[in-house]
């Protein structure tokens, strides 16, 4: 019974080894500090931890409890978050994919152009906005 409820695909397994996102992970938490409103990180709670202060939720937490049953906790949060930092992989993880972001009226911010590796960062579009990604500061 335990090796049935392992995830064992290839995508699954390289997390053990290799861990979730890459050594842009420094670079990611200066950049969220300087960012006002609510930031979650389902993929990787630590980061809105370590940034801001502020707890989330957890993918990996949150499909442990709910196994057979729709992550809404967590699609809530992701809903009312002003940013979500996705970590970009082989492996989807906490359902929040670019059509989902999009469709819940998130854009692509892209790091006031630096290179965050694998990692995504979306923020809520403003009322009146168009589909641009810059933030407009």
């Amino acid at each position: 019974m335990i090796v049935d409820a392992v995830e064992t695909s290839r995508a699954a397994l390289h997390l053990f080894v290799e861990g979730n996102g890459d050594q842009h992970y420094p670079q990611v938490i200066a950049f969220l500090r300087q960012l006002k409103g609510r930031v979650v990180c389902p993929d990787d709670p630590t980061i809105p931890i370590v940034a801001l202060g502020q707890a989330g939720r957890s993918y990996w937490a949150e499909s442990d409890t709910h196994y057979l049953r729709p992550l809404l906790g967590l699609q809530r949060e992701v809903m009312q978050a002003d940013y979500v930092v996705r970590i970009d992989s082989s492996l989807e993880l906490s359902g929040d994919s670019p059509e989902i972001l999009r469709e819940a009226g998130f854009v692509r911010d892209p790091w006031d152009g630096s290179d965050m590796g694998g990692y995504q960062l979306w923020r809520k579009r403003q009322p009146g906005e168009g589909g641009s990604g810059s933030r407009g500061n």
